[in-house]
């Protein structure tokens, strides 16, 4: 044989047993547990209020799967405006409308947004987002409170009615925070007649004995 050919098979041989000691070695490793990445809501929104949007969103990822809706409302808002992914609308109330169908209050207010500025179907739609907003209103969420209450104050999406106006805008001033309530309800308050406003605060003091606290997170 000559020498050419007997080098070019060692060669042969020896790359072949390399690739099968590597095949051998890889198979080893896929059975090594890699440890699940672990989520849990109060982590993923500490992450999230300090605009670290990368482990804010992994981890808020997995809980919106497992079926978290909070978790479900915050994607749908990370892919709404665009924080730390690509802003995508179709995502957006994917998740978001998830999240409303379970009935949790920030993803009905984010869906109703949604509605209320056209980024559904191209078009404001008042009418879906008042539905939208009196869901999450009705338990205990301030914004959705105050934008209910403005809706009712022009009559965008419902008839206009200045005493559901005022209670809805009362409530919403519950959050201290949310100093637009206050400011938009003594607004309205003058264009009111003085039976109208104490028809509207009798309203509020009744609904806030039905309508559960909540923490508005944002």
């Amino acid at each position: 044989m000559p020498r050419t050919f007997q080098k070019t098979t060692r060669m042969s041989n020896g790359l072949v047993s390399a690739a099968a000691g590597l095949t051998v070695l890889l198979a080893a490793f896929s059975f090594v547990a890699v440890p699940a990445r672990a989520a849990d809501f109060e982590t993923a929104y500490a992450y999230f209020k300090q605009n670290q949007w990368l482990p804010a969103f992994l981890d808020f990822q997995i809980l919106a799967v497992e079926g978290d809706s909070r978790a479900q409302a915050y994607i749908g808002m990370m892919y709404r405006r665009g924080l730390g992914i690509s802003l995508d609308y179709a995502e957006a109330e994917r998740w978001l409308r998830a999240s409303a169908e379970q009935g949790d209050p920030t993803g009905n207010h984010r869906l109703g947004w949604m509605y209320a500025r056209g980024e559904i179907t191209g078009e404001r739609a008042f009418t879906e987002a008042a539905k939208y907003w009196k869901a999450a209103a009705e338990k205990g969420h301030h914004q959705a409170q105050m934008d209910l209450g403005v809706m009712y104050w022009r009559g965008e999406g419902v008839p206009q009615d200045y005493v559901l106006a005022y209670t809805w805008l009362d409530l919403a001033s519950d959050d201290p925070e949310l100093t637009a309530a206050s400011s938009n309800r003594d607004n309205l308050a003058k264009v009111m007649t003085p039976e109208q406003v104490e028809d509207g605060k009798a309203l509020a003091i009744s609904m806030r004995d039905e309508i559960p606290e909540l923490e508005s997170l944002w």
